[in-house]
């Protein structure tokens, strides 16, 4: 079954904002990593935080290499769900702001 993708509720407009300034190689990019979302987990050497039946990575971006990705995956009752949160600048601490994202965005 594959995985449903979207924003967090009250977050839709953060990714398709972000998205207006890349390129398009960059903005396809994200684009196949949002579709890939559906069938895969993003890669291990991504995750971010790991605990209660999520995990928040910083995927890696095809063509795309001043950004990634935040997503938070979830195991669902009715199914596994991945929030997508934006786009975080690709340095050593885009694992600290893709945390930040989620937590934002989930109110904690």
């Amino acid at each position: 079954m594959p995985r449903r993708v979207g924003p967090v509720p009250g977050y839709e407009h953060v990714l398709l904002g972000q998205m207006d300034g890349l390129s398009p190689r960059c903005a396809a990019g994200v684009l196949f990593c949002l579709r890939s979302l559906e069938d895969y987990n993003p890669d291990r050497i991504d995750r971010c935080a790991v605990g209660f039946g999520e995990e928040t990575y910083a995927m890696f971006i095809p063509n795309c290499p001043a950004w990634r990705l935040a997503v938070t995956v979830r195991s669902e009752l009715d199914g596994p769900f991945a929030y997508r949160h934006g786009l975080v600048p690709d340095t050593w601490q885009r694992c600290t702001e893709a945390i930040r994202v989620a937590r934002e965005q989930f109110g904690m």
